[in-house]
């Protein structure tokens, strides 16, 4: 990827060394449909450049699924009126003060939702409750009921208490009380978020350079 870059004129990534023109054909057919994505999601909002190429560039990678992102951003929108089953939007503290966070479901993140709900229901007793129906019995005979209590039933939960935990990305609630997305949150170095929403910022608008940003 050292040597394809974006090209914000033409809104596509372009081949500097001309030597990988299936890489670039397959990076511009998930930004458009990124870009088409977002566009669809959209009642009010918009979104930055960054946050359409990082979404194509994690997507290419197969380190996301973006139509979760979608689905969450549609709920922000107000164009999905259902309930979502990740945690609600919150405001973020320095150095992201004023900015805000919303979570989005991952399926690489089953595992962790699962262990975590397991870790609650085993200090609530809850874990306990469920197995005891079957306690002294054979287990071959009772699979179906086991899977359920370690796997089915503490996602249901999880997703039911609105306390599933992925990714998330950051947005800003414009004065105008529209919805602004800037980027991804994939690790925690907060000081490197707030250059990537500063940076993201300026490139969408370039008059904010030397600016004071929230």
């Amino acid at each position: 990827m050292a040597n394809i870059q974006y090209d914000r004129s033409s809104i596509s990534f372009v081949d500097l060394d001309r030597n990988h023109p299936k890489e670039i054909s397959d990076l511009n057919w998930h930004l458009k449909y990124i870009r088409s994505s977002l566009d669809r999601s959209m009642k009010n909002g918009r979104y930055s450049h960054g946050f359409a190429i990082e979404i194509c560039l994690n997507w290419h990678s197969r380190r996301i699924e973006p139509d979760f992102i979608f689905e969450e951003i549609k709920k922000l929108e107000g164009l999905d009126t259902n309930p979502s089953r990740v945690k609600k939007e919150k405001i973020l503290r320095s150095p992201l003060k004023g900015f805000w966070h919303k979570h989005y479901y991952q399926p690489l993140g089953i595992f962790q939702n699962l262990l975590d709900e397991l870790e609650k229901m085993e200090k609530d007793g809850s874990l306990l409750a469920a197995f005891k129906p079957f306690m002294g019995k054979m287990a071959d005979d009772h699979m179906e009921e086991i899977v359920d209590i370690l796997s089915e039933r503490p996602l249901r939960r999880r997703s039911e208490r609105r306390k599933m935990t992925g990714e998330f990305f950051i947005f800003e609630k414009m004065p105008d009380g529209t919805n602004y997305y800037i980027t991804l949150g994939f690790h925690r170095d907060w000081e490197k978020l707030r250059a990537a929403v500063d940076g993201y910022k300026i490139l969408d608008d370039p008059s904010l350079i030397n600016k004071p940003t929230i």
